[in-house]
């Protein structure tokens, strides 16, 4: 989903209470403060540079509608709150990192998922740059018993790929 606020330049470490993390926050161009979770297991922040932004930002949670939290197997809907919407733009700003890395990998690897690997797992096999440099579905002609347990493929630039060989 597209919002009118992003989190970009997103860094992510491991510390010995918890992830930390932190990030410039936009507004389409315009940077207008930053987030940070320090990894201590409380929420995440954001500082803004002016009040005027952080009132802008208010207003737009407010317009956010309702979210579904689930903890095990207990769900419960609720209002956005300033923290949710962090959290929103800060997963929007993980998955962009993720894609990137993806992306970059996929320029000397075969990326692939099989039925049995689930939705945050995926496999790896590094070909030629020869064969790298064809098509996937040119691939997939060409050398179809590679791709029998395949079900999903990264493609540069578009993502995970349902294949209709599988």
């Amino acid at each position: 989903m597209t919002y009118p606020y992003s989190v970009k330049n997103y860094k992510s470490f491991q510390t010995s209470d918890g992830l930390a993390i932190s990030g410039n926050l936009y507004c389409g161009k315009a940077k207008i403060g930053t987030v940070e979770d320090q990894g201590h297991g409380g929420g995440s922040n954001a500082h803004f540079d002016t009040r005027a932004a952080n009132d802008a930002f208010i207003a737009w949670v407010g317009t956010l509608g309702e979210h579904t939290i689930t903890l095990g197997s207990i769900s419960h809907t609720a209002p956005h709150d300033f923290e949710s919407a962090l959290d929103l733009l800060i997963s929007e700003a993980e998955a962009e990192k993720e894609r990137k890395q993806l992306d970059r990998a996929a320029a000397t690897k075969l990326i692939f998922r099989t039925a049995e690997d689930g939705e945050d797992q995926y496999r790896t096999i590094k070909l030629p740059a020869a064969l790298l440099s064809r098509p996937t579905t040119e691939l997939i002609a060409v050398h179809p018993d590679w791709f029998t347990n395949i079900v999903q493929v990264w493609i540069i630039g578009q993502g995970w790929t349902k294949l209709s060989a599988a």
